[in-house]
């Protein structure tokens, strides 16, 4: 049972203190109240923190999870962006159908870890003979834990009995498709050739590389064409198979302006003329394919390539290959890193920049220099 003390203080006040029961780990919550008037207002907060301690508790035994993530989608989601919400449900279906109707008390280390092992058996829809990426099993887990901190937060829940969670390694490490200059040209001419549709996004990534959703997302009233600048401050994302746009961006940082290259310039002049008559100010949208939805340009990017050259290759690897270029180039790390909107360096050497031949080459080469080493 939950107990009070009721201590006077030097002012001639009162302060409360009440303490919950023990939980299986030996930690108490506690709630207290100072500076009460009078010794028959200390007694009234004590009995309301003990009721309240005891409602936890009754709570605490009677919601499922299925309960609990509705009461949580109550409160968060109109704080959520269109896209954070759409990435959230994808993996909360899973859980759902597995805790759904599972005492939110009787989730634990243990039953938890039972159902990663479960999972990490799993075959990968997007990998054939291949598990569940680590990642993937690990936002499902995210899910589950969400939930269950949000409800002790709310004092719905007296705590979280998730502790450490073990998982498997990949099989295989991901790497993205880094391609020479000369196979990127040949890519670029072949989509201006063969699938127009996807030419201009495709040079707008790889030239200045804008994320899928911001590219998708850019206006002609977002090109200063006197001063060659892009700016991007909104992006799109994708809604019952249709485009949407949002008037904000991944981070505060990716809000930014770019130099604009003169062919770009050029290609773009002659595309917007070769759309005058298409009555749309969305600058990706095309007289050949018209509106073109964000899981159009993955997946018809990705088959285009496989196809035509039997390259492997996301459109988002398109970004790897503009920092990678630039680091070739010798463009410095922080110039880089805000070229591509990134809150943090990090995200930019550690995930962005790859090996490199031609640095190691003339690293090599120096060291040799250094020595004064001839053959």
């Amino acid at each position: 049972m939950p107990s009070s003390t009721i201590e006077k203080l030097p002012n001639g006040k009162y302060k409360v203190r009440t303490w919950s029961d023990f939980d299986e780990f030996g930690k108490r919550k506690t709630k207290q109240k100072s500076n009460i008037p009078t010794i028959a207002a200390a007694k009234i907060f004590a009995n309301t923190f003990e009721e309240e301690f005891e409602q936890g508790i009754n709570q605490h035994s009677d919601y499922t999870f299925g309960e609990l993530y509705k009461l949580y989608m109550d409160a968060k989601s109109k704080k959520f962006s269109p896209t954070t919400k759409k990435h959230k449900e994808s993996y909360s279906n899973k859980v759902l159908a597995y805790w759904g109707n599972v005492r939110a008390k009787n989730i634990n280390t243990r039953n938890t870890q039972d159902w990663v092992n479960q999972l990490e058996q799993l075959d990968n829809p997007h990998k054939k003979g291949q598990r569940l990426k680590k990642g993937t099993v690990q936002e499902y887990v995210k899910v589950l834990n969400t939930v269950l901190n949000w409800a002790v937060s709310q004092d719905i829940l007296e705590y979280n009995r998730i502790k450490k969670i073990e998982y498997m390694e990949d099989d295989v490490e991901f790497e993205p498709t880094i391609l020479s200059t000369d196979q990127l040209s040949e890519i670029l001419f072949a989509l201006k050739r063969d699938c127009y549709n996807l030419y201009i996004p495709t040079l707008i990534s790889l030239l200045m590389d804008p994320r899928r959703g911001e590219v998708l997302a850019l206006t002609w009233d977002d090109i200063d064409f006197n001063n060659n600048l892009i700016y991007l401050t909104h992006s799109a994302y994708e809604e019952n198979g249709k485009t949407q746009f949002k008037n904000r961006l991944k981070t505060k940082t990716s809000k930014r302006r770019l130099v604009m290259p003169e062919f770009l310039k050029q290609e773009l002049i002659a595309h917007r003329e070769l759309n005058k008559n298409l009555n749309s100010n969305v600058v990706c949208d095309n007289i050949f394919q018209g509106n073109i939805t964000p899981s159009y340009l993955t997946h018809k990017f990705h088959d285009f390539i496989k196809s035509e050259f039997g390259i492997n290759m996301r459109f988002h690897d398109l970004r790897h290959n503009f920092n990678q270029l630039c680091f070739e180039t010798g463009i410095d790390l922080s110039t880089r890193s805000k070229m591509m909107g990134h809150s943090n360096i990090n995200i930019t050497n550690n995930t962005y920049t790859h090996f490199s031949i031609a640095k190691a080459k003339e690293a090599v080469e120096s060291v040799v220099a250094t020595l004064n080493l001839k053959v």
